[in-house]
């Protein structure tokens, strides 16, 4: 199926709603901490969309610059293949203290809930907040989902025509706490709780074993483990980096003492880079390596396998809908280049190449490689915080074609 009149209806819709709603009375957006020093300077005052929405209604908006938060609110109607026509409001927040020490990075809250054409309810909440002087990062990655989806089977060498539905619910929590070891460096540990249920093959093929039932269907599972994480982040801001490096390691173990159904391991190394390219301009070269490798004979369950746009962000492979490739390990790479098409900084743009492999061992080789390219827009939502509405189109083998949304950098 064609996607570009799907994308073409996403950006109008998505623009009229967002007209609706900040015309309204109650719309909120609060201020900034200090201004971003670490881009060139324009010499031109910089845009985002609701100076455009002042300038239409002919209003005067008052500047919050000097103020220690940002809190963007985006509501959204789109269509993507795996939901259908979905409505969604999504929010954003940046925050450090008044008497934040210089050098403090953005604490940021991210938080949604999406209801779609297919009865899927989706609720994820990010928090990511540094304690004062970046002593301790601590973090909460949770998310709430009823989500028929699809699936396509096991490997790199799906077809599309093997795909059908599944039905589940899915309530996962992963808090995490970070000491600083050093500067920028930071280690600490991880729990981990992820609970399937109701999990049921909807519409498979009649007389054809699926992968899943192949692998072991389980009409409810549940992964309860802790780990440890090391992270180097030098980035400023989360929300949009522009310079410096961020690397992690998370080690993964689920005993079945725990709570979990199967005893398994794993392992996710990361690595992510923002290069201002030329030198001196506002564009920026962003790379970023994800491996979510499966360690030992232990047995994760199907819905937790390393899978495209499965990662902690769902962003992995842009180009292919989420969930289209499953395997028990990961590689994958993106580049990006972002530019702004407008000196005010309210448009911009990006051009991106991605490749995923799903090897049964990475020591033997990599198997088959799937690569995506594509493109998207930029609009500026929050010219303090540097909070992007973020559309973007890809395209991969086999006439696999994505659009994806994202409030914010894809990474």
């Amino acid at each position: 199926m064609n996607q570009l009149p799907a994308l073409l209806f996403r950006t109008v819709l998505g623009a009229l709603s967002l007209l609706l709603y900040f015309a309204a009375p109650a719309a909120a957006q609060h201020g900034s901490s200090e201004p971003d020093t670490t881009q060139p300077d324009t010499g031109i005052p910089q845009k985002d969309i609701f100076d455009v929405i002042y300038a239409v209604l002919k209003k005067e908006r008052k500047d919050g610059g000097h103020k220690e938060s940002q809190f963007s609110v985006i509501p959204g109607l789109s269509w993507a293949p795996q939901t259908g026509w979905s409505a969604s409001l999504a929010t954003v927040m940046a925050f450090r203290s008044p008497s934040a020490p210089r050098g403090q990075k953005t604490s940021n809250i991210l938080a949604g809930i999406s209801y779609t054409q297919y009865n899927q309810i989706i609720l994820p909440v990010h928090v990511i907040h540094w304690t004062r002087n970046n002593r301790m990062n601590l973090v909460l990655n949770a998310r709430y989902m009823r989500f028929p989806n699809k699936t396509y089977g096991l490997g790199p060498h799906t077809k599309a025509s093997d795909v059908y539905t599944i039905n589940f619910n899915y309530l996962k929590l992963h808090p995490t706490v970070l000491f600083r070891l050093r500067s920028n460096l930071y280690g600490g540990p991880i729990y981990f709780y992820d609970r399937f249920t109701r999990v049921t093959e909807v519409d498979p093929k009649p007389g054809v074993v699926t992968d899943f039932q192949k692998y072991g269907l389980q009409p409810s599972v549940t992964a309860s483990g802790v780990g440890v994480r090391v992270l180097y982040d030098s980035r400023r801001s989360l929300i949009k980096p522009v310079n410096g490096w961020f690397a992690s390691a998370t080690v993964r173990i689920n005993p079945t003492g725990l709570g979990s159904t199967n005893s398994w391991q794993s392992v996710v190394l990361e690595g992510r880079h923002y290069i201002p390219f030329p030198r001196k301009s506002r564009n920026i070269l962003a790379l970023w390596s994800y491996n979510w490798l499966t360690v030992g004979g232990g047995r994760p369950p199907y819905l937790l396998l390393p899978s495209n746009a499965w990662d902690d962000w769902h962003n992995t492979g842009r180009g292919y809908v989420q969930g289209r490739y499953r395997g028990r390990n990961l590689l994958f790479f993106e580049s990006e280049y972002r530019m702004e098409f407008s000196r005010s900084g309210l448009l911009g743009g990006t051009v991106f190449a991605n490749a995923q492999a799903y090897p049964e061992n990475p020591l033997e080789g990599l198997g088959r490689v799937l690569p995506a390219v594509g493109a998207g827009i930029r609009i500026k939502l929050n010219k303090y915080s540097g909070t992007n509405i973020a559309l973007d189109y890809g395209f991969g083998v086999n006439g696999s074609q994505a659009i994806s949304m994202n409030l914010g950098e894809v990474f």
